[in-house]
């Protein structure tokens, strides 16, 4: 396809601002935009699966990320399910050589990504985090925070709380060492990937990103610690929505600018505005997609502003559950962890989660939080049943209150079999691929033994959820909303 037939697709005003910018390069970033965009995934280093990629080639910017030479069928990998890897832009993986680069070692943050779905840069962000730290992952939109919701269970990392908050209802002013704004944009750097995304375009929606970027970086300086750092993104060109709000950060804020350094064989554009530096990945430079990204310094002498509203959220903060805890429910987590030690969390709902560092609890007010940590399962003390995750009591006693002793019966959720929390002891059944895609179709499947009772069911040892093994036979406890309804190609 001819520069003027693939230009005449995409908004003239965008074409003139290209070629303004890119000059004799403009050709060439057009002509890039008819071409098929190269394939990558990001690999979990918890899960990693070694070698399953063929012909897999390494991302310069990210030891994890890796180019693929075709694009396979990602639904009928059982290991795609089980979270070994993430299919992820190769641009936005700059964000692990940023926060490689910037983030210590030797101590635990907290850390906030505040517009998180659908999950890969929370993922890249648990990569690179200390031992103990914690991660909020939050996202306003509620339907796109269910599929947050799915990615993260599937990566398995215990310390992540997830909220569905706007940035304005949260009241930790002040609180989160590293922030991460991923921000909403007008989406030119996938003009290759969502051909609709042209049709969107128009300068007056770059300037309503724009206006929407300002209130939400506001807030995120609000939620930063003095000395902490944001680290701001787009998938976008415009000036007007990376290097000049990072300009207006600055100056807004008194921030100061984070230089990163780039190796010149990465082809990345370093954007400059006085002494104000960002990184711009553009298509036909890189083998990615268009990418910005910029770090900010919050001096240690700097105020902390107070949002103008904070929209409050009514309830009775959650306790931990007393320790000692059931025997029957201690023996299904791992004993010792990496990531420390084991807190067991009840929301004012009664639901029981777990989170293996206790970094910011107290200040994180877990009211506001809507999945304080792993989900664990179903606890049924006696005649008192809690539903859900521990559920809603139907007893007027409070199940705190109850002695452990009168546990009846642990039943394991789906994001327990997942989570590296797990105790590797647990009882597992073993799938080949067949059994798997079965398995993962919610479908009935047969195997030679297994254990009585609860049992993980693994592709290359790799969990995928529950099976268990009664007297009727082998019940799938995969959870339908999670289940293959595509069919595969032949």
């Amino acid at each position: 396809m001819s520069i003027q037939r693939a230009a005449a697709r995409i908004d003239a005003r965008f074409v003139e601002r290209m070629y303004s910018s890119l000059k004799d390069e403009a050709p060439a970033f057009f002509s890039v935009l008819e071409t098929e965009a190269p394939t990558s995934v990001f690999i979990n280093p918890l899960k990693d699966p070694g070698d399953c990629f063929e012909n897999a080639s390494s991302i310069p910017w990210c030891a994890q990320g890796k180019y693929l030479d075709r694009r396979p069928d990602f639904t009928f990998d059982p290991l795609f399910h089980a979270g070994c890897y993430y299919v992820m832009e190769a641009s936005s993986m700059f964000l692990h050589h940023v926060l490689a680069s910037l983030i210590p070692q030797d101590k635990p943050i907290v850390a906030l990504d505040l517009c998180a779905a659908p999950g890969g840069k929370s993922m890249v962000v648990l990569s690179c985090l200390p031992p103990g730290s914690l991660l909020v992952s939050n996202e306003v939109n509620k339907s796109r925070f269910q599929t947050l919701q799915y990615n993260i269970d599937k990566w398995g990392s215990p310390n992540v709380i997830r909220t569905c908050l706007d940035p304005s209802r949260m009241p930790w002013t002040g609180l989160f060492d590293l922030i991460l704004v991923d921000a909403p944009c007008s989406g030119e750097g996938l003009f290759r990937k969502d051909k609709d995304a042209r049709a969107e375009w128009s300068p007056e929606n770059v300037m309503h990103c724009s206006a929407r970027q300002k209130r939400i970086l506001a807030e995120a300086e609000r939620l930063l610690a003095p000395g902490g750092m944001m680290v701001y993104s787009t998938c976008t060109y415009s000036d007007e929505e990376n290097i000049h709000q990072v300009r207006w950060m600055a100056e807004q804020f008194r921030l100061t600018s984070k230089p990163v350094a780039v190796p010149d064989t990465w082809h990345v554009t370093k954007m400059s505005a006085g002494d104000l530096t960002g990184y711009q990945f553009y298509p036909h430079r890189v083998k990615g997609e268009g990418f910005f990204c910029a770090v900010l310094r919050k001096t240690e002498e700097s105020l902390v502003h107070a949002s103008t509203v904070i929209k409050g959220i009514r309830g009775p903060k959650p306790a931990f559950i007393e320790s000692p805890l059931p025997k029957a429910l201690i023996d299904w987590i791992q004993p010792s962890s990496q990531f420390g030690q084991n807190h067991f969390l009840e929301s004012n709902h009664g639901d029981l989660y777990l989170l293996q560092t206790a970094n910011a609890i107290d200040s994180l007010q877990l009211t506001h939080i809507t999945y304080p940590g792993t989900e664990i399962g179903t606890v049924k003390y006696g005649s008192f049943s809690h539903s859900h995750i521990v559920g809603r009591s139907t007893a007027k006693a409070d199940p705190l209150t109850l002695s452990r002793s009168h546990l009846l019966t642990f039943s394991p959720s789906h994001p327990l079999a997942l989570s590296h929390c797990l105790n590797p002891e647990i009882p597992s059944i073993e799938l080949d691929r067949d059994q798997a895609i079965t398995y993962l179709r919610k479908e009935s499947i047969s195997v030679e033994s297994s254990t009585p009772g609860w049992n993980v069911a693994r592709y290359k040892g790799f969990a995928l959820g529950w099976l268990k093994q009664t007297q009727a036979g082998l019940k799938n406890y995969l959870p339908t909303k999670y289940r293959i309804i595509k069919q595969q190609l032949k």
